[in-house]
């Protein structure tokens, strides 16, 4: 059930992302905004891959 919800955060910010055309303003919104870093590192650290 963790695993599910953390691949469907991961999945919700790079859908949301992915409308970012800029490559530095993408990676801000990514790894830089700490609610949007955390579940990505969670999902990382858990083993759930990119789907």
């Amino acid at each position: 059930m963790a695993r599910a919800a953390l691949a469907a955060a991961r999945d919700q910010r790079h859908a949301e992302a992915d409308a970012i055309e800029s490559p530095a303003l993408r990676h801000s919104f990514l790894e830089v905004v700490p609610e949007h870093a955390r579940p990505l590192a969670l999902a990382a650290a858990w083993g759930v891959a990119d789907g």
